[in-house]
């Protein structure tokens, strides 16, 4: 499985700052280590895309060049969405570089939620690396995360590499999307006790709590997008990160004690 990092003809792959050397990404987070296979394209010759083996795909576009530009690279991510588990597309351009009037930043707000409906539609999770709400560029690295690469080496508990457990098993990817506070009269189940595990029973070991957690933030995935108002949708992600950080403070809690 292998990652596919597609990019309009004058963007660059290092906008994204992550950590890609000789089309490796070196992948690092509390959980586990990995080195993934990084295949970069151009949105222009996705032909040379082998498409088959792609986890996770993040298009870097300008936001200041008509959308309708990226409508064969979305295209071609929807033939093989199933086999995906997570698709990004990040926009830079002038329309995110000046923030300095309050008439930017309204138009700045209208342009992001556009985009965000656009790629919604699409089933790809748009970000603005300027976004705080969002998490900037670091949300690009906390969503290629959740993906359970080839390879993986499990971290113990004091951060250091184990070493010894590798992770073969693959789980479907979760978004959180950006801070947005809306109303909606439609009803929704937010109460995830029975998506959560309980601090109380912690399980087994480093690689069945991440494989479970995976799992479970799988399940909270499927009923965020499940909702068709985008603000809503927003909102009760929100709720979600929300509930999921006081599980993990808990969780390590029980670890210390």
């Amino acid at each position: 499985m292998s990652l596919l990092l597609l990019h309009q003809p004058h963007l660059s792959i290092d906008l994204l700052e992550l950590n890609i050397i000789k089309n490796i990404w070196h992948v690092e987070n509390k959980y586990y280590s990995a080195n993934v296979q990084a295949s970069i394209h151009s949105t222009l010759a996705l032909s040379e895309v082998h498409w088959d083996d792609i986890a996770a795909v993040v298009i870097i576009f300008d936001t200041s060049l008509p959308i309708d530009d990226l409508d064969e690279s979305l295209e071609c991510i929807n033939n093989y969405s199933d086999s995906i588990q997570v698709k990004l597309a990040v926009g830079f351009g002038e329309s995110n570089e000046s923030k300095n009037s309050v008439s930017n930043q309204s138009l700045l707000s209208d342009l992001d939620s556009d985009l965000d409906s656009h790629f919604i539609a699409r089933q790809v999770e748009f970000i603005d690396p300027n976004s705080s709400d969002q998490g900037g560029l670091s949300r690009v690295h906390d969503s290629l995360s959740t993906v359970m690469w080839d390879g993986m080496q499990m971290t113990d508990n004091s951060g250091e590499n184990s070493g010894d457990t590798s992770v073969k098993d693959t789980s479907k990817n979760t978004m959180k999307p950006s801070k947005v506070i809306a109303q909606s009269d439609n009803p929704f189940d937010d109460d995830f006790d029975d998506i959560l595990s309980d601090p109380s029973d912690p399980l087994n070991t480093s690689q069945d709590d991440l494989s479970h957690l995976l799992s479970k933030l799988n399940t909270i995935s499927a009923k965020v997008r499940s909702i068709d108002n985008i603000h809503e949708r927003h909102s009760l992600a929100e709720f979600f990160a929300d509930d999921l950080a006081s599980y993990l403070k808990s969780d390590q809690e029980d670890e210390i004690n």
